[in-house]
């Protein structure tokens, strides 16, 4: 993941990277399993990707194969504060999640 917190303002995102590894923590570069992608809280699951131009799979799909045990999920602030959960699980593997915090602050770039 790329950040921690986010803005409340609609516009803001987080990129969340999803890893298949081994018992080691070593990626599994032959992975391709399917993962599921569910988005709780002051978030929405805006896209999905796995690096693999001949994946024909729609960008918003809330499922995505890993590429090469990677993939993407795009996650965007609503308008309101608070705490955002993203779980991904693919058959197989434990189940996993994390937390992104929205708030109120303004990000100038």
């Amino acid at each position: 993941m790329d950040r921690t917190e986010i803005s409340a303002d609609e516009r803001d995102i987080a990129n969340v990277k999803v890893e298949i590894v081994d018992e080691n923590g070593l990626v599994v570069p032959d992975a391709n399993n399917l993962i599921e992608f569910k988005v709780e809280g002051e978030g929405v699951l805006i896209g999905t990707d796995n690096g693999t131009p001949s994946d024909k799979t729609n960008m918003k799909s809330k499922q995505r194969n890993a590429f090469n045990g990677l993939a993407l999920a795009v996650i965007q602030a609503t308008g309101k504060a608070g705490n955002i959960r993203i779980t991904a699980a693919s058959s197989g593997l434990k189940e996993t999640f994390l937390h992104v915090s929205s708030n109120n602050m303004v990000i100038y770039k």
